[in-house]
């Protein structure tokens, strides 16, 4: 790219701080932490609550904003968000029946949440969450879960599935990943995926907390889908027997093959701008905006 001149730099500092904020909404937080190296205006800018509250908004929903307490600033509850937004906790997931008699949730601090649903005996089936924010990519949908006693041959019905939530998937046929609970982990020939972080490949044993992992779930795999999409998640079985001796602490989704970038994006970036980085860094929030809202702020910025 030829250098950039001062004068071109600084039509990007002097527009107004709230067209600024509408652009800059639509990049990824480390993207936000390069731009505020790059003049005084867009550190200015990128301190805005106002700018935060949105990006939490357009990513998460604006029921996310509701998170935000007394510790939490604005920034800092994004940051939150994105870390652990490609997961949930089971006190997160909807579970019918779950009043203590049938299902119930308890402490086990052999878990990694801490907070896990026990299943005592239930006929109807049904587990349910929603991951909002996902970027878009590949992932490995991985339920964490735990067989307890005698229990697991009662469970070999239950369908795990994870798949995106749009009307636009719907339309490009998006392929959900499913995969039945059937007699794992009894089948020999089943053992943990080396791209799971901080696992190793071994044998499972059904007294141990294992990853019950689904097929690889492309999400936004189509031209022109919104670079966040929000991602469901279930675990059901409706049929009229009863099932019991299973403990649930999560679920999560690991990008396939970047799962370090991911950690490096979920926080702004503190090293050094690139000095010509403000005009590619605010382009690609351009065309992001275009992408999702339509020719309007073309046709009045005219600068893409």
């Amino acid at each position: 790219m030829a250098p950039i001149s001062i004068l071109e730099r600084d039509r990007f500092s002097t527009l107004p701080q709230e067209l600024s904020i509408q652009i800059i909404k639509f990049l990824s937080c480390s993207d936000v932490g390069r731009l505020a190296q790059t003049s005084r205006h867009f550190s200015v800018v990128t301190r805005d609550e106002y700018l935060w509250n949105l990006m939490t908004a357009w990513r998460f929903g604006k029921d996310a904003l509701s998170a935000q307490g007394p510790i939490h600033s604005p920034k800092e509850l994004y940051q939150t968000l994105s870390a652990d937004g490609l997961s949930l906790r089971a006190d997160k997931l909807s579970i019918v029946w779950n009043d203590g008699r049938y299902w119930q949730m308890e402490e086990d601090l052999s878990s990694q949440s801490g907070l896990v649903a026990t299943l005592r005996s239930v006929c109807w089936f049904d587990v349910r969450g929603q991951i909002n924010g996902v970027p878009r990519g590949k992932y490995i949908p991985i339920w964490r879960i735990k067989l307890v006693g005698r229990g697991p041959h009662t469970l070999s019905g239950v369908t795990f599935k994870a798949s995106t939530i749009s009307e636009e998937a719907a339309a490009h046929d998006s392929t959900a990943s499913t995969r039945i609970l059937g007699n794992f982990p009894d089948d020999p020939s089943y053992s943990l995926p080396t791209f799971v972080p901080g696992e190793a490949s071994r044998p499972l044993r059904p007294t141990d907390w294992t990853d019950f992992v689904l097929p690889e779930l492309s999400v936004g795999d189509w031209e022109g889908a919104p670079p966040y999409l929000k991602v469901e998640v279930e675990a059901i079985d409706h049929a009229d027997t009863w099932k019991f001796g299973l403990k649930i602490d999560g679920v999560r989704l690991v990008r396939v093959g970047e799962e370090e970038r991911i950690a490096q994006e979920s926080q702004p970036n503190e090293g050094s701008a690139d000095e010509e980085g403000v005009v590619p860094l605010l382009l690609r929030g351009l065309r992001t905006g275009v992408a999702q809202v339509g020719g309007v702020m073309r046709d009045a910025l005219g600068l893409i």
